[in-house]
Parts: structure tokens; C-alpha cells; sequence
């Protein structure tokens, strides 16, 4: 199975039907991706390649606020995402399937420990699963080694 299965047909635009169909096949297109997580020999990979792809808008969902989170079926009924919402999507994801239901998955927010040319610190958003980290901004998936390398943790959720 490949992730261009959950793309639109059509030839000059493929998207990604769980972003860009209706709520119905939206949540149909969901499914059927977790169904393909659960035997996936790289689902951090898949996760993230399609999550990169989700059109951003500006949300009130806030990383440090978790009564703005919206639950699983709302973010995708809503299919409104900021950094915070897709970040929340692919551990909703990864967290509805069978393989990753009782696993331990962190959310971070990190940042990068060589400041740019310019001094500004950068931050970035993160899954952690095992012993791997997910890192959305940079579409980077580290080992906790290369990741303590190149990011400094500020805020993290254990194991929700």
C-alpha cells in the first residue's frame, strides 16, 4: 500500500482526500489510512508525509492550552489546522489505531539549539514515539540521539 491511495484521481491536482473531500469521505479517507498504520513498516513516515500536506489556516488552538484542543472528529469536521492542529492530528491518528493505542506519545515544543544567521530562536512542534521523534516543522524524523543533538525540549506533554 502506498499513501497515493488517499489522493484525489485527478491527474494536474492530486490532494489529499482527508483534507480536501467532504466530512463524509473525509472521515472514510481517515479510517482507511489508520487501517493502513497498523501493518505500515514506517508509520511516522506516512503520518508525516501526509500531514505535511494539510492546507494551514489560522486557528485558536493553542499548544499550551488544552482547552482549545478539539477532539478527533472535530478537527476533522472543522478541517481547520494551524501547527498546533496538525501536530494534534497525527497523534490523533496514530493514537485511534490498534498498533499505537497503548503506546506512549509525547508532544513537544523544542527548540533548535544553533540559532539561525539571524539569533532568532525558532521553535518547532514534535511528536515522540519511542524512541523516535517526529518533528512537523522540518518534516524531520530523528532518534532521540540526532534529536538531543539539534533540539533543546521547552514544553512537553508525556503520554497522553
Amino acid at each position: 500500500m502506498t499513501l497515493q491511495q488517499y489522493f484525489s484521481k485527478l491527474e494536474r491536482n492530486p490532494k489529499p482526500e482527508i483534507f480536501f473531500g467532504a466530512y463524509t469521505e473525509r472521515l472514510i479517507f481517515w479510517r482507511q489510512f489508520r487501517d493502513h498504520l497498523e501493518n505500515s513498516s514506517d508509520p511516522l513516515k506516512d503520518v508525516l508525509q501526509l500531514y505535511k500536506l494539510c492546507p494551514l489556516t489560522h486557528t485558536k488552538t493553542n499548544f499550551f492550552d488544552r482547552s482549545t484542543w478539539p477532539m478527533a472528529w472535530n478537527l476533522i469536521e472543522k478541517n481547520d489546522y494551524n501547527g498546533v492542529d496538525r501536530l494534534l492530528g497525527m497523534w490523533y491518528t496514530l493514537r485511534l489505531t490498534d498498533r499505537f493505542a497503548r503506546s506512549n506519545i509525547d508532544l513537544l515544543q523544542c527548540m533548535e539549539k544553533n540559532l539561525n544567521p539571524v539569533g532568532k530562536k525558532h521553535f518547532s512542534l514534535a511528536l515522540a514515539l519511542g524512541d523516535q521523534y517526529c518533528v512537523v516543522e522540518n518534516s524531520a524524523i530523528l532518534l532521540k540521539k540526532e534529536f538531543d543533538n539539534q533540539f533543546v525540549s521547552q514544553y512537553t506533554y508525556f503520554n497522553l
